[in-house]
Parts: C-alpha cells; sequence; structure tokens
C-alpha cells in the first residue's frame, strides 16, 4: 500500500470518529479508485449499513465483491455473510466458498461461521467432523469462544467422544484468555472430578476468578456451595454475599435461594416481604421456579395476603414451562377446590404432567382420588401408581401399596407382598406401616406368623405415637413369654437412634 492511499484511509479513519461519513466517503472512493480493497470494502460497510448514505445492499455487494477479489479477507467475510443473509442475494454456496476463502487467510469469524453452520445444519447437511475442524482453526488462532465450544463438545460427547482430558486442555485455554465460562466449567470439573483430582479449595478459586471475570454463574455456585455445607463447612454468612454478587450480574436462581434464605430467616433475619419481592423479581424474568415459589407465597401467605387465584395463575404460568412442583401444586389447587369447586378432571391433568416427571406425590394422590372415585374410580390404574411411587421410595406409597395388596383393592389379595411393603415403608420410621406390620406379622393366617417381629414393630409404632400401637404390644405380651417379649424389646431398641 502506497503512502498516499495509507493517508487517505487515516483521515477517513479520522472522519468516521468524528461521524463525519460523507467526508470519509470521498477518501474511501479515492483510495478505492486506486484498487485499495481496504477502502473498497469499507464504502460496501457503509452502503450495507446506510452509515451517512440510503442503504443499498446491490452497491454494498458489490464493493465487498471487489475486495473480495483483491484478496482481503474481511471483503470475502462480509461478502459471504451478506449471501448467508440474504441481505442482497440468498446463496449459501457462494457464502461458503467466501467464508472458506476467508478462513485459509486466518479470518477467525468466517472459520466460526463455517463451524456453526455445519454444527447446527444451518441451511446444510450437519457435518460435526467439519464442524470441529473450523472451530479448531479458530482455536488455534487464540479465539476464546472457539475453544470453549471444542471443549464443551469433549466434555458432553457432542458428536465427540467424552475425554475429560481435551475438554480440560481446550478450558485451561479459554481461561488463559480471559473467558469466563471457562472458569466455571474448570471449577465444576474440579469438583466433580473429572480429569483433575478432586479439590474443592481449587474449584473455589476457579469461581472466584470467574467472578471476577464477570460470571454469574460462579458466584451462584459458590452461593450454594456455602450453603449446603457439604463440601465446605456451612457459612451463610459468605452465601449470602456471593448470591447477592450473582444477583448483580444477572442470575435470576441467586434470586430464588436469597428468597428461600429470607424466607426461612437462613442465616438472616426472617423477612418474607423481602423473600417476596425476591420471588416476584425472579417471577418477572420468567423463572419457573420463581413463579412456583410466589404462587406459594399466595397460597400461604408468605410476605403476602392469601389469594388462592393469584396462587393459580403463578402456579399455572410456572406449570406449563414444565416445572413438576408447580403442576402437583396446581393440581391440588383444583382437587381441593381453592378457587370454587373441585375441579378433578383439571387436577387429574396437571397430575398426569406431574407423574411424566416422576413426580411420586402426584402419584399418590392421583391414586388417591382414583380410589374414591375422582374424577373416576380406576382401582387397577391407582394401584398401578401407588406401585410406581412407592418403587421411588415414597414411604406413603409403600405404606398405601401394602393396604392394597391385604385388602385386595386394584390387586390381588397377597399378604406376603403387604408385609414386604409394610416393611419398606416401616424401614423409613412410617408410624401406621410399623402398627400393620405388626398385625401381618401375628395373623394366624400368615404362615410365618412371628410375635418376636410382630411385637418389635408395636413398639417401634408406639415410641412414634401412632394410636394402635398400644393395644397391639397389650395383646401380644399376654400371648408371649418373658424371654420372647425382651428379644422383642431388644430388637426394637437396635432400631432407635
Amino acid at each position: 500500500m502506497d503512502s498516499k492511499v495509507q493517508d487517505l484511509l487515516a483521515q477517513a479513519q479520522a472522519h468516521i470518529e468524528s461521524s463525519e461519513f460523507s467526508k470519509a466517503k470521498e477518501l474511501w472512493y479515492q483510495a478505492a479508485e486506486q484498487g485499495d480493497a481496504i477502502a473498497l470494502n469499507n464504502l460496501g460497510v457503509m452502503y450495507q449499513q446506510g452509515a451517512g448514505v440510503v442503504k443499498n445492499y446491490e452497491l454494498s455487494a458489490a464493493f465487498y465483491l471487489k475486495s473480495a477479489q483483491l484478496g482481503y479477507s474481511e471483503g470475502m467475510f462480509n461478502l459471504a455473510w451478506m449471501f448467508h443473509a440474504g441481505l442482497h442475494v440468498k446463496n449459501i454456496d457462494q457464502a461458503i466458498e467466501w467464508y472458506s476463502k476467508a478462513s485459509d487467510l486466518g479470518h477467525v469469524a468466517a472459520s466460526k461461521n463455517l463451524a456453526n453452520m455445519y454444527d447446527l445444519g444451518e441451511e446444510v447437511s450437519v457435518d460435526k467432523a467439519l464442524a470441529l475442524q473450523y472451530y479448531e482453526i479458530a482455536a488455534n488462532q487464540g479465539d476464546a469462544i472457539a475453544q470453549v465450544v471444542i471443549a464443551k463438545k469433549f466434555h458432553d460427547g457432542d458428536g465427540l467422544p467424552i475425554d475429560f482430558e481435551k475438554a480440560a486442555f481446550w478450558f485451561s485455554k479459554a481461561f488463559e484468555n480471559g473467558e469466563n465460562y471457562s472458569a466455571f466449567a474448570l471449577g465444576s470439573m474440579m469438583l466433580n472430578g473429572e480429569y483433575f483430582t478432586k479439590d474443592v479449595s481449587k474449584a473455589i478459586d476457579y469461581f472466584e476468578i470467574g467472578v471476577d471475570y464477570g460470571n454469574a454463574e460462579c458466584a451462584y455456585n459458590l452461593g450454594v456451595i456455602y450453603q449446603n455445607g457439604q463440601l465446605v463447612p456451612e457459612d451463610l454468612e459468605k452465601a449470602i454475599f456471593w448470591y447477592q454478587k450473582a444477583i448483580l450480574l444477572g442470575h435470576v436462581g441467586a434470586k430464588e435461594n436469597l428468597g428461600f434464605m429470607y424466607e426461612h430467616g437462613q442465616g438472616v433475619p426472617k423477612d418474607e416481604s423481602l423473600a417476596f419481592s425476591l420471588f416476584q423479581e425472579a417471577a418477572a424474568e420468567g423463572s419457573a421456579r420463581g413463579e412456583f415459589n410466589l404462587g406459594c407465597c399466595y397460597q400461604y401467605a408468605v410476605g403476602t395476603e392469601v389469594d388462592f387465584k393469584q396462587a393459580a395463575h403463578f402456579y399455572t404460568k410456572s406449570a406449563n414451562q414444565g416445572f413438576a412442583s408447580a403442576q402437583y401444586n396446581l393440581a391440588m389447587v383444583y382437587a381441593d377446590g381453592l378457587l370454587s369447586q373441585a375441579d378433578y378432571k383439571q387436577a387429574e391433568y396437571w397430575y398426569k404432567l406431574a407423574i411424566e416427571q416422576e413426580h411420586s406425590g402426584a402419584m399418590v394422590n392421583l391414586a388417591s382420588l382414583y380410589l374414591q372415585g375422582y374424577p373416576k374410580k380406576d382401582l387397577k390404574t391407582a394401584a398401578s401408581l401407588m406401585e410406581k411411587s412407592a418403587n421411588l421410595g415414597a414411604s406413603i406409597s409403600q405404606y398405601n401399596l401394602g393396604i392394597l395388596y391385604r385388602d385386595g383393592v386394584g390387586l390381588e389379595p397377597d399378604l406376603e407382598k403387604a408385609i414386604y411393603w409394610f416393611e419398606q415403608s416401616a424401614n423409613q420410621g412410617f408410624p401406621q406401616a410399623q402398627s400393620d406390620l405388626s398385625i401381618c406379622l401375628v395373623m394366624e393366617s400368615n404362615p410365618k406368623a412371628d410375635n418376636i417381629e410382630g411385637l418389635k414393630w408395636a413398639l417401634l409404632a408406639q415410641k412414634n405415637q401412632e394410636p394402635r400401637a398400644d393395644k397391639i404390644i397389650a395383646f401380644l405380651e399376654n400371648e408371649m413369654s418373658e424371654d420372647e417379649i425382651a428379644e422383642s424389646h431388644k430388637r426394637a431398641k437396635s432400631l432407635i437412634h
């Protein structure tokens, strides 16, 4: 480039910085007439954006083409983008051709655009291998975003075998370039022992650096770590500090967690009004959990007055986003008739959606409705739902399933299965199950009757203040020897913590 053209470009740039577009245009035209590719590209940008001129995509494309033909990679990229976006003429083949030429000349954005197209199948066939090739071109030129994308692919197995070592390598490269997500990713890998030896202290270091980089997820995770007290000693003051940092960085989940702490007075003076405000803010940002929490506030008068209509409104918003707890609560609102009168059809609808997400409580409640005949009597489905919930470990479902097997409701009577499910529930400390298990174990119809075990469970039920326990104990102790009674007490004592 000769000195005259350099001078023209410098003067034009000065005019652009002063928003003197007409003067810049004149100087670029002069440089373009001398075959300068940069000036041609800049004129293309001017007509594309309408900067000091009337927008003219046709003229813009013509300038980009001349610039590209002179070998200027930015002109190639801009021409490709116009073909890609259809700003003048949509032509994906031409877009790929010019992106490829620009990429070959080291244009990072061109490489990334090609990578995105092949990765997502954006108007081309998906080709993960080719996408990776272009991401690596950009990454090897130091582009932190491309480095993170590659790292995620190796970490998550997106089109590639999971490889934590390569994920760590690329996240580390991005971290060296100051990319904020990489700090969160490396900290998370440290916590999970992925490639790195699990090291909570180093994970916290990464998260703290990530906060300095401006990553909200890092601040949120620090809040969770100190609130839960599972990885480090609980420190609610630090949890609040990091949640507040996360909120300043725009993390909606931090508002929800901090709201919970104010609602329950966890590490802060209890302040239901502030909790309500935080849940409101989270809901206003479209958070399903925030909407659910706000619905709970209206239902249970947390920081506001009871308003079942508002509760249902926010439960519905959350439920429509697929939040299972909101679907469950909304179903109960309809089943309990909190809006006007019970609507079992609506309750059934929302319980079913929650059940699709393995919500055990929804299984129990819908089974109970079916057993009572709402909106229809369906003993078989009720039993199936109880069994599904029982297998998920819900003690009340295990107890209820035991009753169904014992009484033959929706199932063939089966005392052995009844005892099995009563015992599963009893082992979780469910008092009614302990009493019913005791009764089943001593029944004359039970071929494996065992008074010692029966009394053991009655004693445990008594400790849990189950109303029937005293009568069961009195009856059994009247039938048993002193040695047998002593053994029952010994066994019961061994289970009391």
